[in-house]
């Protein structure tokens, strides 16, 4: 380049090239070499073009010299040995290192930057401690310290296909996984990803189109009695006991438990007693049957229809309809706060009756926890306790 502009002065041809032609991306991993990093003397140029060894027009650039005037980002940087870190702190520190036996000497010029894991889980090393004390900023990030913070990650995360997530359903998976991270059976070093609340949501959309939407022709609201889907996302390392699937599945489903408990229970705070015992009479004998199967209308099983037989339950579904509303405009809100995408959490009048449908498994869950408890679940449906 600077051959050209002594030959062509102030005629030199000039190209803007745009930030993302100068962001540089390397991804660390043990096959890349020092050559890969910095460059090296290349023998065909050399033997070919009759190029002189010390000229400058005998080197082949490695990835931090072509994001010359750029950004170079090395991804996982412990994954590098120690003799390629050298080699790295050689020319950003000094603008020089030695390829062979001959020096080469640059100034980088390059916004560089780094990223590690707090815990490598490839146990392949970490950076070395010139290299870790001369890199200027170490932001060190955090996982989610509020359940609203771990909704709008995953709400913004997460890859969804078109439907309606509740403010309660994406409230009960952020919630879940605060509640992972508290645990003290869990490995905590190795900690939970937000990943697991992000596929988690991406699960129980596909499962809602798969077992209703698809074939019912309606639009996708996934609810309670998805949520067995879930135990598919448990990507995390028990401490006290043995790190199984099957004691996994079952420290997920206590927490999961715990977290369906706490959402449901708060939709019947501020209900009578009274219309709680009635509820109650009025499942003697009668069993309301719950699937992922049944939409709000069509069918003699749909929950519409069953609710015709319960005639104190419809009225307490019917008196939370604003309040599950008013929730899901609230979320809306936040979302929209934040700059994400509100296409998934927008009430449309269309899909009202698959909230509805949501809201009924809420409310009867809640009402197997209350104290005394009003309701039974069992593999037919929900009884009375």
């Amino acid at each position: 380049s600077e051959d050209k502009i002594r030959e062509n002065k102030l005629e030199t041809p000039i190209r803007w090239i745009d930030g993302q032609d100068r962001y540089k991306y390397l991804l660390a991993t043990p096959d890349i070499s020092v050559k890969d990093l910095v460059g090296y003397i290349d023998a065909i140029k050399v033997a070919k073009k009759g190029v002189e060894m010390y000229k400058i027009d005998s080197y082949s650039p490695g990835q931090l010299m072509q994001a010359k005037h750029g950004i170079f980002c090395i991804d996982e940087l412990p994954v590098l040995d120690p003799r390629k870190q050298v080699a790295l702190l050689s020319v950003l520190q000094e603008g020089r290192f030695t390829t062979g036996s001959y020096p080469v000497i640059f100034e980088p010029k390059t916004a560089f930057f780094a990223t590690a894991n707090p815990i490598d889980y490839t146990h392949s090393g970490k950076v070395i401690e010139p290299l870790y004390d001369r890199l200027k900023s170490h932001i060190h990030t955090h996982y989610p310290k509020t359940i609203e913070d771990e909704m709008m990650i995953i709400l913004q995360e997460a890859n969804l296909s078109k439907s309606l997530i509740s403010d309660s359903l994406l409230k009960t998976l952020a919630m879940v996984t605060q509640k992972m991270r508290n645990s003290t059976q869990i490995n905590q070093e190795k900690g939970v990803s937000v990943r697991l609340g992000i596929h988690g949501l991406e699960l129980l959309v596909g499962e809602s189109e798969r077992t209703r939407a698809l074939s019912k022709k309606v639009l996708s609201v996934p609810r309670i009695s998805d949520t067995h889907c879930l135990t598919q996302v448990i990507k995390f390392e028990l401490s006290e006991l043995d790190d199984t699937i099957k004691n996994r599945e079952k420290i997920f489903n206590e927490l999961l438990d715990e977290s369906i408990k706490e959402i449901c229970l708060a939709y019947l705070e501020d209900v009578d007693n009274t219309l709680l015992e009635t509820i109650k009479q009025e499942f003697v004998e009668k069993t309301f049957q719950v699937s992922q199967n049944f939409i709000w209308k069509n069918g003699q099983t749909s929950y519409s229809n069953q609710l015709e037989k319960f005639s104190n339950l419809k009225n307490l579904v019917e008196s939370k309809i604003e309040t599950i509303k008013s929730s899901q405009n609230i979320l809306k809100q936040q979302v929209e706060h934040y700059k994400i995408n509100t296409q998934n959490v927008e009430l449309l009048e269309k899909l009202e009756d698959e909230l509805r449908s949501a809201l009924v498994e809420i409310i009867l869950e809640g009402l197997c926890w209350t104290t005394p408890k009003i309701l039974d679940k069992n593999e037919a449906g929900y009884v009375s306790a």
